[in-house]
């Protein structure tokens, strides 16, 4: 993760412990912000046979920005907290839950609320933080 944000010129470190985040990242500013890092080992079936699809549990806490990657295609996003709030669906436990189509597969049934992965494009590491 470290390695991938300093490939598009951030610098990451783990969070010291004290602090409700895993990552802080320092954009090309210098400016650091506190990370929640969120990883999915591959996209899977929605529904267990629909389309293929990430989805990602966030629990409440301060971080100002939201990784989320897929590490089978080692591929990452970073999002602004408001905005995963904003698409997420609220769950029990103060918890968000973000959801999206990788692959739509078959035909869909009529229209859908869960977005295609390319609406996250400029969230993408290496268009991340200015």
């Amino acid at each position: 993760m470290v390695e991938a944000l300093a490939g598009v010129g951030l610098r990451a470190e783990a969070a010291p412990p004290d602090l409700p985040a895993d990552l802080l990242v320092a954009g090309r500013s210098g400016r650091s912000v506190l990370v929640k890092l969120l990883a999915a080992a591959a996209p899977h079936h929605r529904g267990g046979r629909g389309s293929l699809g990430l989805h990602w549990m966030l629990p409440d806490g301060p971080a100002e920005f939201v990784a989320v990657v897929d590490l089978s295609r080692r591929r990452g996003w970073l999002i602004p907290s408001a905005d995963f709030r904003a698409r997420a669906q609220p769950l029990a436990g103060d918890r968000l839950h973000l959801d999206w189509i990788v692959v739509p597969l078959g035909r869909p049934s009529g229209r859908t609320s869960v977005p295609n992965e390319d609406e996250f494009a400029s969230y993408a590491f290496e268009r991340a933080l200015p």
